[in-house]
């Protein structure tokens, strides 16, 4: 029996962007990466540096706090690899596709930064995501 398979069509690259931080975003918080959380929702104040400074060192210690109970195997500042779980590795592969169809894009000649890597297999054993531009 053939797999069902499912499509995404994004219509421009702001869409596309979104998809891919939030992938990076879920990998972060399953492998342990819990400080992102702060990065990602404590605005940077540059006019209240000290301000922002104790807000964002509050936030983190909590946020730690948290991570440490639902997380204990963790200490200080270590976390998952990203191959550690099937479903990180799945997402990590969804989120190159992506990046890499808009790199491609943006820079047919190709480059040499992450964002013109492939998916790849490492332990999940499945056919690879495709992105692609439309136009």
């Amino acid at each position: 029996m053939m797999a069902t398979k499912y499509v995404l069509k994004m219509q421009n690259e702001d869409q596309a962007r979104t998809v891919v931080a939030a992938l990076d975003f879920w990998i972060r918080m399953r492998i342990g990466q819990w400080k992102e959380l702060v990065d990602l929702c404590l605005h940077f104040d540059k006019e209240n540096i000290e301000e922002w400074c104790q807000r964002r060192d509050e936030a983190e210690l909590l946020i730690m706090g948290v991570r440490d109970k639902v997380m204990p195997e963790l200490r200080d500042n270590a976390f998952y690899g990203v191959f550690r779980f099937p479903e990180t590795e799945r997402a990590l592969n969804l989120l190159k596709a992506v990046r890499s169809a808009i790199a491609w894009h943006n820079k047919p000649e190709g480059g040499w930064t992450v964002d013109f890597d492939r998916p790849m297999v490492m332990e999940v054993k499945e056919d690879l995501p495709e992105c692609r531009e439309e136009i």
